[in-house]
């Protein structure tokens, strides 16, 4: 029998928590303002938290980056993206 991938959420930039996710299957990052509410997760934080996994585990190969967020004209509207990275 097969077991699902385990995926860690974490607020991206603090290390630990992504640490913690690249001990797993995959990494759902999620950015907070100062205020709690949540940030958009930019290309560039995309990029910065993947260079960040790569570092901890020296191969992304079966490793998840998972991405979300809403649609700019319509907040109801959500996305969600998957990145394989190997």
């Amino acid at each position: 029998m097969t077991t699902p991938p385990a995926h860690a959420g974490g607020c991206w930039s603090h290390k630990a928590s992504a640490r913690h996710a690249a001990g797993w299957d995959g990494l759902c990052p999620a950015r907070l303002a100062t205020n709690g509410a949540f940030e958009p997760f930019t290309p560039a934080r995309v990029a910065a938290s993947r260079h960040f996994l790569l570092v901890e585990r020296a191969s992304l190969e079966g490793f998840d980056l998972v991405v979300g967020g809403l649609g700019p004209n319509d907040c109801t509207q959500a996305l969600s993206l998957s990145f394989f990275l190997l």
